[in-house]
């Protein structure tokens, strides 16, 4: 049998299949660019929202606290949209939100979904290679054997 491509990797987003082209430097660059990026920009919206739950704040530092909350959230769902598209691809993206106003929670949600979709199908890709080399390796120890070719210890 000679060469053929292996079934491309696909998410289910609102009842629709988008490929994933999880080897592509693209979607490699989403991962482990933007991915973090969000989740860092998460963390400082947090910590921002929490300032803003503080007793005693002036109405001026509440009213800076409150701008930078707004800045951040839109960061998160202007990451969160870059990432959707590196991964997905610009017209899934807008296929995804057509008819909703894309919110910051919204892109967590999905970014997270398609990164944990990712990293499940890669690792069952690496681990149908690694189990495909295993079974291999064996066939091979099995044959030497049975051919005096393989001595147990070595």
């Amino acid at each position: 049998m000679g060469f053929e491509f292996r079934k491309q990797d696909s998410v289910e987003i609102c009842g629709r299949r988008y490929a994933l082209d999880i080897a592509s430097p693209e979607f490699i660059g989403a991962v482990t660019e933007d991915f973090a990026a969000i989740l860092s920009k998460y963390n400082v919206f947090q910590q921002l929202q929490s300032d803003c739950m503080k007793q005693g704040l002036t109405k001026e530092d509440m009213d800076a606290a409150t701008k930078r909350l707004i800045e951040e959230n839109q960061n998160i769902a202007e990451l969160g949209r870059d990432f959707i598209i590196r991964t997905l691809g610009k017209d899934a993206y807008e296929e995804i939100f057509s008819g909703r106003v894309p919110s910051s929670v919204d892109h967590i949600e999905l970014c997270a979904y398609i990164y944990r979709e990712a990293m499940r199908q890669r690792q069952a890709l690496v681990k149908s290679y690694v189990n495909k080399n295993r079974r291999e390796r064996r066939a091979a120890a099995r044959a030497a054997k049975k051919s005096g070719g393989f001595r147990e210890g070595l």
